[in-house]
Parts: C-alpha cells; structure tokens; sequence
C-alpha cells in the first residue's frame, strides 16, 4: 500500500494507492489532510481511519474491490462532496460518516447494506438518493439529519428499518420503481410519497 502526501490547487491531497486494508485509525485527527484519493485494490478502511480530520472535506473512493467502510471511519470530518466507486458489494458500517457535512448523498450499485446510524447527525444533508443496488437500511441510518426532506428510493431496497430516518424533516419520498408500498405511508408518516419513472444516471 503507498501513501502519498502532495498539494494541488492550494488543497493538502493523500493519495492512498496499491493493495489491502486502510489501518484502524491509520490518519485519525490529522490536521493536514484536506482532501482524500483512494484507489488501486483498497478493500476495506478500517475502523476510525480518518475520524475526527478537521479539515478533510471531500473523499474520492475510486477502488473497484472496496468491500467495506468501516465503524466511524470518517466520522466528525467536515466532508461535503463524497463519491464512491465500488464494482463489487460493499457496506457502509455503523457510524462510518456520523458527523459530516454533507449536502446531499447519492448511493448506487453496490452498496448492499447501510449501518445503524451511518450518516446520523449530519445536520446539513437535505437529499438522500439511493439508487439500484442498495439493499438495506439500518436503525438509525439517518437519524437526526434535522434537514433532510427528500428521499428517493429504488425496488432493490429489501430492508427499511422504522427509525431509519428518525427526527429527520422529510416532505417527499420518491419511489423510483411501480410496486406498492404501504409501509412507506407509515415510516414517512406526513410526507409526500410519489412514484417516478427511474432516471438514467
């Protein structure tokens, strides 16, 4: 595995590249890292591997064989733009992003399972777009996300646990699929809840 430490357009960039598992709390409170590159054969990111980096704001997880992200991997970074890259099933583990900054978060492919409390109190997320792929979601995954008001979920979801989007402010759920759901009329009781045609992205 390589690390790898440069500046570009004024931001401190970690490369991490080659093969095997990101260290349980490998770069925890490093203050120089702003921005993150993972790529190569990178399969998991372990535990509080980059929790609490008070500058870090945006992850690029370009590995194609990432089966996991770990417990509090990233969490209480400011992070507001986050992608993810994985052609293989992943998991996103408990409290792996509880804190950030996002603003909006779109999953897609293979992100199988969402942890309990995954992107909890992530006070500035106002959409939640889940595509194809994913699978379940845990207790608590978005829990006190106080802004968040829209949701969009596709047929593969299998599990949604009933305080998934606890003390949330959800106004519209769109379900990007035909099949009936009148479970949703109760775990986002006082929403809209619409059906649309799945977009091509």
């Amino acid at each position: 595995m390589n690390f790898t430490y440069y500046v570009e357009d004024g931001k401190n960039i970690l490369d991490i590249s080659g093969k095997g598992i990101v260290p349980a709390g490998k770069f925890a409170n490093n203050k120089f890292i702003e921005e993150l590159h993972i790529s190569g054969d990178i399969t998991f990111i372990g535990e509080d591997a980059f929790a609490n980096c008070p500058n870090l704001k945006a992850v690029y997880l370009w590995t194609y064989v990432l089966h996991g992200i770990g417990r509090q991997a990233f969490a209480n970074c400011p992070i507001s733009e986050l992608v993810i890259n994985s052609h293989v099933p992943y998991m996103i583990h408990s409290r792996a992003f509880v804190g950030c900054a996002l603003k909006e978060l779109f999953l897609s492919g293979f992100t199988y399972r969402i942890g309990h409390s995954a992107f909890g109190f992530c006070k500035n997320l106002e959409v939640v777009r889940l595509r194809n792929g994913v699978n379940t979601i845990s207790y608590g995954a978005f829990t006190n996300c106080y802004k968040l008001h829209t949701v969009e979920l596709y047929d593969t979801i299998v599990t949604l646990k009933d305080d998934a989007f606890e003390c949330c402010n959800i106004k519209t759920v769109h379900l990007l699929h035909d099949k009936d759901a009148p479970d949703y009329d109760t775990l986002f009781k006082g929403a809209t809840i619409d059906n649309k045609e799945m977009p091509f992205v």
